[in-house]
């Protein structure tokens, strides 16, 4: 094949050509090829797992179902702000969590720490509004929960 790339014109190239098709071809580049193509194919597979190897997944953000709840349950815009607040302070994953029951409003309270006296007296109307019971007795029922809890 060498020779067909080499030759000076086009009559030889044909015949090169020819010969190469009639001649077949010989043990040794058969050999040749067949390594060649099975080191071929074992680079390929490499760079594949290579490129498609398990990366660390990549943390989706959360739904924000808080705002979903508060818009089901038809809270103000301050009860969505300070639910925000509480579930900020908190450091919470899934906020909306805080709406399940008063234990869990009152530990997301107690986790974030708030000292602002407007922002606990709102957020026990919330508490009221919601549970029907005073943020007081869910901040009681948090802390109770938490020392109940085995370590």
């Amino acid at each position: 094949m060498m020779l067909w790339l080499a030759s000076p014109n086009k009559v030889e190239l044909w015949e090169s050509l020819r010969q190469g098709f009639t001649k077949g071809v010989d043990s040794n580049t058969m050999m040749g090829f067949g390594v060649g193509l099975v080191a071929a194919a074992v680079v390929v597979v490499i760079i594949a797992k290579l490129l498609h190897r398990d990366r660390p997944e990549r943390a989706r953000p959360l739904q924000d179902y808080l705002m979903l709840a508060v818009d089901l349950l038809g809270l103000s815009e301050d009860e969505r702000r300070d639910l925000t607040v509480v579930a900020g302070a908190a450091r919470l994953r899934q906020p909306v969590i805080m709406l399940l029951s008063p234990a869990n409003l009152g530990r997301a309270v107690l986790k974030a720490g708030t000292r602002d006296p407007a922002l606990h007296r709102r957020l026990d109307l919330l508490c009221q509004k919601m549970f029907d019971v005073p943020l007081t007795h869910a901040l009681a029922a948090a802390i109770q929960r938490s020392q109940g809890a085995p370590a």
